[in-house]
């Protein structure tokens, strides 16, 4: 499964908004630039919001990306 199939799953399974260190964490990605690039991407589609807002888990206030 790619990266962005677990990632878009991740988030609509358990909802909220999430910045790229938590989704790296959450999905055991060696880097969090690589949760970042995808993130981005998913962002482009229908499906998925990118902001600045605070992250759910971490309560950081940075870009999170959400499920629509």
């Amino acid at each position: 499964m790619t990266i962005a199939k677990r990632m878009s799953l991740w988030l609509r399974e358990f909802g909220g908004a999430y910045c790229d260190n938590c989704l790296a964490k959450e999905l055991k990605l060696s880097r969090s630039q690589e949760a970042g690039r995808v993130a981005r991407a998913l962002s482009k589609t229908a499906n998925f919001y990118r902001e600045r807002g605070i992250c759910s888990l971490c309560g950081a206030e940075k870009k999170v990306t959400t499920a629509l």
